[in-house]
């Protein structure tokens, strides 16, 4: 066996056995500490949470559908659908109609908050001069999205955040509405833009101290980005520009039910919880840190490491004392046996030791040295006895 199976000495051995086991039962205090309090914290945080954004995710399913009622209500008017389907006789005619479409999509416009802005895009005003203020513009002015190429196939699409550029002042940042609009014969007579402010959006989320920094989203039916969210300036930029690159968008697009999961972007942790889809497959998905999430449990694992170290540094001493106290018999049992060998048997070991096992030894120390000094001098009185016949023997 290997040289360190040999010649312990039992204080020390005593002392490293005592040191590891409680060293041992720290480190078991503070997993369990740590992976038990995560659990439970991750749990009951993806719990409210999820009711948060089930219900944020509500009254964002009847903005965006207030807003599309809007947009059906508009380009289903009959001032826009005569004004569009080619009824006008000249520029005159096609202005004053424009006028009467202005008033029409202003009460619109102003009585929702919400909405930055709505225009709409004709190429039968391509010729026709027009001011900032009017809300039928050529079609040449219509925005290029990227995915423009989706409206094709649907008569509407939403298209996630970007500046406002029909904006006159300050281009915030919008969500747009983007429907075609059909003239009586059946033909696409222009293109309808509603663009809603994204900064109104943030105020259905409601704000803690937790999620000032958690990042969220919004998702479309077809798991394209929406808007993204943050609750400060804390959350990671990179984030944001890489968000619609991210698998698991498209992943919850199979995946019917609310729950969570842990991901990882740009190097670090978040606790990722999705809403459940509703009728209009629209989802809410928030990100928060886990180095966020676990500041309690840090703070509960630094607090049992302090208490541990203090006990680690508090068990020296005592480890210390307690195996000097154990081994305090064995010297002098050593020393008794040494003097058995020279012969000295009027050696006595003490018997009121508080550990049977050392008192019992003692006893049978004492005992056995009393045992072979009565054998010994039986062993001389016979062989003086001897002696005595032998001489006696001698002299007959």
């Amino acid at each position: 066996m290997g040289s360190w199976m040999k010649d312990w000495r039992l204080r020390p051995l005593l002392l490293l056995v005592f040191l590891a086991f409680t060293g041992i039962l720290l480190l078991l205090t503070l997993a369990i500490a740590y992976y038990g309090v995560s659990k439970i914290i991750t749990e009951h945080t993806s719990q409210v949470r999820l009711e948060l954004l089930n219900e944020a995710q509500k009254q964002l399913t009847a903005q965006f559908r207030e807003i599309e009622e809007t947009g059906l209500a508009i380009s289903t008017h009959p001032e826009l659908l005569q004004l569009l389907s080619g009824k006008s006789t000249g520029v005159f005619e096609a202005i004053r109609g424009r006028q009467n479409v202005n008033t029409t999509i202003n009460s619109f416009l102003y009585s929702k908050a919400f909405i930055s802005s709505i225009v709409v895009y004709s190429s039968m005003y391509n010729d026709i001069p027009y001011s900032e203020k009017d809300r039928v513009l050529p079609l040449d002015r219509m925005p290029v999205y990227p995915d423009m190429i989706r409206l094709e196939a649907a008569d509407s699409i939403w298209i996630g955040s970007h500046p406002d550029t029909t904006a006159l002042y300050n281009q915030q940042p919008v969500i747009t509405f983007l429907s075609k609009v059909y003239s009586y014969n059946g033909a696409v007579a222009g293109y309808l833009e509603v663009n809603v402010i994204e900064k109104a959006l943030a105020k259905i989320f409601q704000t803690d101290d937790l999620n000032q920094e958690s990042v969220r989203f919004i998702l479309d039916s077809g798991g394209r980005l929406i808007s993204v969210r943050s609750g400060s300036n804390t959350a990671p930029a990179l984030l944001e520009h890489e968000a619609a690159k991210q698998a698991w968008y498209t992943n919850l697009q199979t995946d019917q039910n609310q729950g969570y999961r842990k991901v990882n972007q740009n190097g670090e942790a978040y606790l990722m919880m999705y809403s459940r889809p509703n009728h209009a497959q629209w989802r809410v998905v928030e990100m928060i840190p886990t180095a966020v999430l676990y500041r309690p449990v840090y703070t509960i694992r630094n607090m049992v490491l302090l208490v541990g170290l203090f006990g680690m540094l508090l068990s020296v001493p005592v480890a210390f004392y307690l195996s000097r106290r154990i081994i305090r018999p064995l010297p002098e049992l050593l020393s008794g046996f040494k003097q058995m060998e020279t012969g000295n048997f009027n050696v006595r070991m003490g018997e009121n030791n508080h550990i049977l096992e050392f008192k019992l030894l003692s006893v049978a120390f004492n005992r056995t040295n009393v045992q072979l000094h009565d054998l010994l001098e039986q062993l001389k009185e016979e062989h003086r006895a001897k002696r005595e016949a032998e001489f006696a023997a001698l002299q007959s």
